[in-house]
């Protein structure tokens, strides 16, 4: 029996550089359309060991790309590096969530191209809840792992989604990630917008 409900599991993005910054970037010309990459060559930062990189390592190692016509390369590197390399034009497409959001708003010209995958963000209530919908959301604190984060971008669009709204029909708390499964069984919070592993875990 699963411990927690899951009321929602969300899309992550990819996230595709539109226009590409001439300064610093440099050009592959390595390629010929003899090659059997057609697109030649894409450079993805997808090895920094979390769950969002899977989908790349999986589609790299399944043959996804070459099929495409298109020669990967996966790297690791920062969150940083990689909106560094967007710009300039060392990566041409990522993944990515709501914490693009900022960088779009800064004027980052980049376009959300399709889902990548389910999970990384789910939102739980302990088995004997009487939350048993969204609408249920309503006069409830919400844990989080940090105010503004994803899990509260997510959770927010998820009260939005049900007709409240999210600075005035719920309270929002931040704890420390591994804290918030004590908090819910104290009873300090009635939900968590919870990353995976953590969520499923809770399940």
């Amino acid at each position: 029996m699963k411990k927690y409900k899951n009321l929602l599991i969300v899309l992550l993005i990819a996230v595709l550089a539109l226009s590409l910054a001439g300064c610093g970037g440099t050009k592959d010309t390595s390629n010929t359309q003899n090659s059997k990459y057609k697109y030649g060559k894409l450079k993805i930062q997808a090895l920094d060991g979390s769950v969002c990189g899977a989908p790349s390592y999986v589609a790299y190692q399944k043959g996804f790309f070459a099929k495409e016509g298109l020669d990967a390369e996966l790297v690791s590197g920062t969150a940083d590096a990689m909106k560094t390399g967007l710009q300039t034009g060392e990566f041409v497409i990522t993944n990515g969530d709501f914490a693009w959001f900022a960088s779009i708003q800064n004027g980052v010209d980049l376009k959300v191209i399709g889902g990548l995958h389910h999970g990384c963000i789910k939102i739980v209530v302990p088995p004997e809840s009487n939350i048993k919908s969204t609408q249920d959301l309503k006069g409830k604190t919400i844990g989080v792992d940090a105010i503004g984060g994803t899990p509260m971008a997510v959770a927010s669009v998820v009260v939005a989604n049900a007709g409240l709204d999210p600075q005035k029909d719920v309270k929002w708390l931040a704890y420390p990630q591994d804290q918030l499964l004590q908090a819910i069984k104290k009873g300090e919070i009635d939900v968590i917008s919870y990353w995976d592993p953590f969520g499923k875990l809770a399940q």
